[in-house]
């Protein structure tokens, strides 16, 4: 029986997943709304509700949930976690060209924090002005962006910020990267997760980041910069219905667009400030960072179209964009175009007719009824019969994000990291690669749209899979659950089945240890033929007996190398092929 992982393989599980939500179906099956789930609270519920809320959950993670049953699980989620109150550290040293040279930090020393807290702001240690070494730290800084931000991944708990984090980032998108403007564009997205939309909005619309990437900053009375304003109504704010005339797209004009330009004119953000002028730290902040000035700012009133019900913004200086976002954001289309994001973001990407009418309406009601706070609509929408149907238990391909930490984090690979800060650092970095590899590189989303699995239509998700990233996917796959290290010792990326073992139940007993482990880390219930296949694996031919007493000799000698190397390898070949089956390509 071949069961390994291929894309026709896959792309027939997700067919025949649209077969059973009723796509080619006489009878559909019953359609559930947002009224709260009763249905069983199994390990089946609890690890649907963790994938879809975290990276990669551990079976302990697994069984508390399982435990504290699903209105506790939610309340943990939610929780506001401790957030950090310093950043990314200095590596010492990156690899430039092929070779390993220092880190020309003036002002933070190795192993240091080049971003920190202090006195409820954000300071950054400054940059040089020599352009030789500003290039050479901006290169570290970036690096270790990006490695703190896998670890923190790794380390989210049992929490949904890090998920929203992610969902905010793909909304929100920023590029080309920038380390400390990226940092706190995140650090903000980060403390505002489960916050009001409305004031993320206002948030974004001067964050500097945002305001270099779509020429905010560049934005005059004598020069108007329509870039932000555009995306702001087009993708971060309403969505662009259909067009009806020339310059109408039913939510907004071209008109419109070009009175919120107007608007926004007068920032400006000062990078002078980001580098050392007799100043060993600097301030981390959008009031340190960018300024309005009055002079470039188009002080005539504002007229918007019909659809802002010809509403005139007159000049109120630095608080007229506050204006502009709060006009927008009394249109209720406004709420549905959010509440659709996060539909697909923690749902599925298909929205029907009937997903539009009884989940969609009804949590964008429930969003403008909450002024637009996220957390109750996302309590309720995880709450819901709906979220817990069988149909939506597998229905979308991993980003990259969740293949890797539901491949790595089972295994606890963040409490086997390196005890050396810089291997611990190119642990986590070596991690975004493959991530990056895949397609999915944290902080340049392809385009100001973000990730085109989240809202090119048809194909949504199986824009993950393509010959490219598939290989990758398999040859990372292969690299982690076949290493074998002589000793014993865990080194770098590899997978320590041994450790997943002790934290399963009925390890000894091969038919409940293949169910066990295809429950971790599929979300739906495989055949009987599978597990046999899987079974065969672990012991070809043999009657079940002999993995017992394997098992049960490797645990009361664990200190003997030839009877855990036995059991290892045999557990890495039943791993592999797991990780190969298209069903763990599934969330």
């Amino acid at each position: 029986m071949n069961i390994n992982m291929n894309r026709r393989a896959l792309l027939s599980i997700l067919d025949s997943r649209d077969k059973v939500a009723g796509e080619t179906t006489t009878t559909p099956p019953a359609f559930s709304g947002l009224e709260p789930y009763r249905g069983p609270w199994t390990d089946r519920q609890s690890a649907h509700l963790l994938r879809r809320c975290m990276f990669g959950p551990s079976p302990g993670q697994i069984e508390e949930v399982t435990v504290l049953g699903l209105d506790q699980s939610i309340k943990e989620l939610m929780e506001r976690p401790e957030l950090p109150t310093t950043g990314p550290r200095n590596p010492g040293k990156i690899k430039l060209n092929n070779r390993l040279v220092p880190v020309d930090e003036s002002f933070v020393a190795e192993n240091e924090p080049w971003v920190w807290k202090q006195e409820r702001k954000w300071m950054m240690g400054a940059l040089p002005q020599n352009q030789e070494k500003f290039v050479n730290v901006l290169n570290a800084r970036a690096q270790s962006l990006r490695s703190w931000k896998v670890e923190s991944i790794f380390k989210e708990g049992i929490s949904i910020y890090e998920k929203m984090t992610l969902f905010w980032n793909n909304h929100f998108s920023v590029v080309p990267e920038n380390p400390p403007l990226h940092f706190f564009n995140n650090i903000t997205l980060l403390e505002n997760a489960l916050g009001n939309f409305r004031d993320i909005v206002k948030k974004m619309t001067i964050d500097p980041a945002m305001l270099i990437f779509l020429n905010g900053n560049e934005n005059t009375a004598k020069a108007p910069n329509e870039n932000f304003a555009r995306e702001l109504f087009e993708l971060f704010t309403i969505g662009k219905g259909d067009q009806v005339s020339p310059g109408d797209y039913s939510n907004y004009t071209e008109t419109d667009i070009r009175e919120a330009a107007r608007v926004l004119t007068g920032w400006i953000i000062d990078f002078s400030h980001l580098v050392e002028n007799d100043q060993s730290m600097i301030e981390l902040s959008t009031d340190a960072l960018i300024h309005f000035n009055a002079k470039t700012h188009d002080a005539g009133d504002k007229h918007f179209s019909a659809r802002f019900n010809n509403q005139i913004i007159s000049n109120s200086g630095p608080d007229e964009y506050l204006a502009l976002v709060d006009m927008i954001l009394s249109q209720p289309e406004c709420a549905r175009f959010i509440c659709r994001k996060l539909y697909r973001w923690f749902v599925y990407y298909d929205i029907s007719t009937e997903v539009e009418d009884r989940i969609i309406e009804p949590l964008a009601t429930l969003l403008v009824d909450n002024d637009y706070e996220i957390n109750p609509v996302l309590t309720v929408l995880l709450k819901s019969e709906h979220f817990f149907e069988s149909m939506h238990f597998g229905g979308m391909i991993k980003n990259p994000y969740d293949f890797l930490a539901s491949m790595m984090k089972p295994f606890q690979a963040q409490k086997n990291e390196p005890d050396d800060p810089y291997l611990k650092f190119l642990f986590y970095l070596e991690i975004y690669h493959l991530a990056a590899g895949q397609q999915m590189a944290y902080f340049t989303p392809p385009s100001v749209a973000g990730w085109k699995a989240y809202y090119q239509a048809p194909l949504f998700y199986r824009t993950w899979i393509n010959a490219s990233t598939l290989n990758l996917r398999m040859t990372i796959t292969r690299g982690l659950s076949l290493s074998v290290h002589p000793d014993g010792i865990q080194q770098g990326l590899s997978l320590d089945v041994l450790s997943l073992l002790e934290l399963l139940k009925n390890v000894e007993d091969p038919n409940e240890l293949v169910t066990n482990l295809s429950r971790l880390f599929f979300a739906q219930e495989i055949t009987q033929d599978q597990r046999d296949y899987l079974k065969g694996i672990l012991i070809p031919g043999l009657p079940d007996f002999e993995w017992t007493v394997e098992y049960s000799n490797h645990l009361n000698d664990p200190e003997n190398r030839d009877l855990s190397l036995s059991v290892e390898l045999k557990i890495r070949q039943l791993i592999h092929a797991l990780l190969t089956m298209p069903e763990f390509y599934l969330s």
